[in-house]
């Protein structure tokens, strides 16, 4: 597994290559433009427990806001016969069991901080907590679109 760049601040894909007995597999994932990943073994998940794993991708919803927090949203991909193929309805648990409670307790951390007497500061904590309320939003539309 490898990330793609088009030569921004920011991957544009992440491709999966593999090798078989009468040559080499090229899929990618590149339909939103993913965030920068330090780690691209925090993109590996078993989605549903099991020992098959899924590629988590994120994504910006709507256009990069630059220094301001954005809203994120996440795509599993399952690599099927050579191809990364979008399987969010198919785990549409990990959503409610994994992103969905990790949102939220970064919202309510967000809300019971101490003010800090900044006016930016605080401005950029409503953006952030907005960011992740439309993140939530976008995932639950997600889930249930089919």
């Amino acid at each position: 597994m490898c990330s793609l760049s088009d030569g921004g601040r920011f991957f544009s894909g992440i491709a999966v290559i593999s090798k078989y007995a009468d040559g080499f597999v090229y899929a990618t994932a590149d339909d939103g433009g993913a965030l920068d990943i330090p780690d691209l073994d925090e993109l590996l998940v078993s989605a549903d427990g099991g020992p098959t794993h899924q590629l988590l991708l994120p994504r910006w919803l709507g256009v990069y806001p630059g220094a301001a927090p954005g809203p994120i949203d996440y795509d599993i991909y399952s690599y099927v016969v050579g191809k990364l193929v979008r399987a969010d309805q198919q785990f549409a648990c990990y959503y409610r069991n994994v992103l969905f409670p990790d949102l939220m307790a970064k919202i309510a951390a967000l809300r019971v901080a101490a003010p800090s007497g900044n006016p930016g500061v605080e401005a950029r904590r409503e953006s952030d907590i907005d960011a992740r309320e439309k993140s939530i939003q976008a995932m639950l539309q997600t889930i249930s679109a089919r």
